[in-house]
């Protein structure tokens, strides 16, 4: 019995770690600001044969609906502070089924068109105003 509990604590503990970014992009710091209908819930740094990208998921607040023009703006610093590049990322939301008690959760992922080694920080921020 106790060999069953172990393996569960071990399983469940996995669950929970972190994912951590690779190396060459961990010195990036990421922020996240959500809006009155979208949180901007998880936020993860990642590289694959396309390049660097932020990516996680955005939920939909209970009781709001989500209006065509919302959508997540990643903005991109670099050392200086200086904007090197932003981006405006869609996702499809997900509907709420009735009397469902989650939230509808949206995936996102935005690749980065700039050198990670000129990177400071990433801001994605949940906007809801239309762009012109």
């Amino acid at each position: 019995m106790r060999t069953m509990a172990g393996l569960l604590i071990l399983l469940l503990g996995g669950c929970a770690t972190a994912v951590r970014p690779p190396p060459e992009v961990a010195h990036i710091q990421l922020t996240k600001e959500a809006s009155p209908r979208l949180d901007v819930h998880t936020i993860q740094l990642g590289r694959d044969e396309r390049g660097v990208y932020v990516a996680g998921s955005v939920h939909r607040r209970w009781g709001t609906d989500i209006a065509d023009a919302v959508h997540l703006d990643v903005t991109v610093y670099g050392r200086d502070g200086a904007v090197l590049g932003s981006e405006s990322a869609r996702f499809e939301t997900v509907p709420v089924r009735r009397g469902h008690a989650a939230v509808g959760v949206s995936q996102y992922r935005v690749y980065v068109s700039v050198d990670p080694q000129e990177i400071r920080r990433i801001d994605v921020r949940a906007d809801e105003q239309p762009h012109a």
